[in-house]
């Protein structure tokens, strides 16, 4: 979020200690900070892998090529998806068909992390269920967050859980494909 942003910047005198400081943050959080601080903070905007970068990438983390379809290969161009499919399982032959199992793996994923607080999942899924209304609101504001019962620890277990980004009105999810996912969820259910 952008007050952890700030306060990992502000509050630890790294230059002190000789550390130079690296935050992967969402484009509009690095923009403002650059904006704020611009002899501290030097703006880095990562763009996508082209195929051979991606290639590469995939051979370093025990990833084979030639298993991703090239739909998959497609998604995975852009490097936080393919730092997420490289990190999912322990099993370097797992090989999606297609781009959903990337997103399915990502909801398990999330769901295991979030085992012993089943009720965070049945709120979020209530919340992305008034995503059908006739005016659905998103990104999530935070008086939303609060009629859903997602404040304080609950939001912060999904924060750390990977599934959202705090926005300056509340909060979204990461990946819109996810958003997706956890709608066509709470249909099911």
């Amino acid at each position: 979020s952008l007050s952890d942003a700030r306060a990992l910047i502000e509050i630890f005198d790294w230059e002190y200690w000789g550390v130079r400081l690296a935050l992967s943050v969402p484009r509009e959080i690095g923009v403002t900070l650059a904006r704020e601080r611009p002899a501290q903070v030097h703006l880095r905007i990562l763009r996508d892998f082209t195929l051979p970068e991606l290639r590469e990438y995939l051979r370093r983390h025990g990833r084979s090529w030639e298993t991703v379809p090239a739909d998959v290969r497609d998604v995975l161009k852009r490097p936080l998806l393919a730092g997420l499919y490289t990190s999912l399982g322990s099993d370097p032959d797992w090989a999606p068909a297609r781009e959903y199992e990337l997103y399915k793996r990502s909801w398990q994923k999330i769901v295991s992390d979030l085992s012993e607080h089943p009720e965070d999942l049945v709120r979020v899924k209530r919340l992305a269920l008034g995503l059908l209304n006739e005016e659905p609101h998103y990104p999530w504001t935070w008086e939303q967050l609060e009629q859903a019962g997602l404040i304080d620890e609950p939001r912060r277990r999904l924060e750390q859980a990977g599934w959202w980004i705090q926005t300056a009105e509340g909060v979204e999810v990461w990946h819109d494909r996810l958003l997706s996912w956890v709608l066509a969820e709470a249909i099911a259910e």
